[in-house]
């Protein structure tokens, strides 16, 4: 189990900081929610299972409520990941390191599934979230670079998505690890290209031989 702590900061402490120290916040905050998107996913999996079967899409999940009980500066994510690609060590105003992103551990009053419901997720983005755990379920090298922060959610549904072959999303997953959303998209536009192209071809050279024709000579002459 892997935990991080997370500190929320102020629009005014935001700007104190340059443009290098911002850039690192961004960074972090768009690997923590890319780790966060992946244990939604093996959350909803593991709902999944339990409600319906492997696969299947859950019913909209009740809404986490606080726990007193558990350490309020910490945050259950995946083991076994690497650790933010950008500077860890690199700590703000208050002692909150820049991989922290700038969002932190919630606490009893920051809103961590409290009863705001402006900060209740709609049927919409509910159901995204449902299919893109049922969709990883047969992927779950995918999955576990979501959870990992080696991709982002983006990448995910991008090579998820793909009408390619196992093998091809793979090849895509590794790459995309390299790579910005915006490559990761063009490179998958080119997979899914070779394989329409591939794909028309063994249609054309089927139905070229379904119309090959014969001559003979029939019982009736």
């Amino acid at each position: 189990m892997d935990r991080c702590g997370i500190v929320y900061l102020t629009q005014e402490e935001f700007s104190q900081f340059d443009i290098t120290a911002l850039d690192k916040i961004l960074n972090g905050i768009h690997f923590h929610r890319s780790r966060l998107d992946g244990q939604e996913v093996f959350a909803l999996q593991a709902r999944a299972v339990i409600t319906h079967g492997r696969n299947k899409p859950a019913d909209p999940a009740p809404r986490p409520q606080p726990d007193n009980n558990n350490n309020p500066d910490s945050d259950n994510l995946n083991d076994g990941c690497d650790n933010n690609p950008s500077d860890p060590d690199a700590a703000g105003p208050d002692g909150a390191s820049d991989a922290d992103g700038g969002a932190g551990a919630a606490g009893p009053d920051s809103g961590n599934g409290g009863d705001d419901p402006g900060a209740a997720r709609s049927k919409r983005e509910l159901r995204d979230a449902e299919r893109r755990a049922a969709r990883l379920a047969d992927y779950p090298e995918i999955a576990d670079a979501l959870a990992c922060g080696q991709i982002s959610t983006e990448q995910a549904d991008l090579i998820s998505r793909a009408r390619v072959s196992t093998r091809t999303k793979l090849e895509l997953l590794a790459d995309a690890k390299h790579e910005h959303a915006d490559q990761t998209a063009e490179a998958v536009k080119a997979a899914v290209r070779e394989a329409d192209t591939e794909s028309a071809d063994d249609r054309y050279n089927r139905q070229r031989g379904n119309r090959r024709g014969g001559c003979g000579v029939n019982d009736d002459g």
